[in-house]
């Protein structure tokens, strides 16, 4: 029994070499900005995870762990949080909620309102009120 849990804490346990050595792995700060940048670009656009990997120049499914560690968010909601973030610059210039959700590639105005309040915990029409 003392072995077996010697064992499953050599090779499961946060001490290991090969578990400090996962938990270490990061996107190196080119490779990040790279990420950053293509998304900033193409924030209106669908984003593939292939693209978004070959601008930071590493496999896709490299780029989703090691994005994760070194944003603490996967792809795909860092982009969402990205959009989301754009669309309040957006809404408070004016633009209609119909209209940001279609310029920041939402399917439609209901995917949008769903995200936006998931990530800021209000409504867009909430958001634009309380900014006023």
């Amino acid at each position: 029994m003392r072995m077996l849990t010697v064992h499953m804490l050599d090779r499961y346990g946060s001490g290991t070499k090969a578990g400090s050595r996962a938990a270490l792995q990061k996107l190196d700060k080119n490779q990040l900005d790279q990420a950053l940048q293509y998304i900033d670009a193409f924030l209106d656009q669908d984003i593939s995870l292939e693209d978004l990997a070959a601008a930071a120049h590493i496999s896709s499914s490299h780029l989703v762990r090691l994005f994760k560690q070194t944003t603490g968010l996967p792809p795909h909601q860092y982009i969402i949080r990205e959009r989301i973030r754009r669309s309040q610059q957006l809404l408070l210039s004016g633009l209609p909620v119909h209209e940001v959700a279609a310029v920041l590639n939402f399917s439609d105005q209901s995917h949008f309102h769903r995200h936006f309040k998931r990530v800021l915990g209000v409504t867009p029409r909430q958001f634009v009120l309380g900014s006023r």
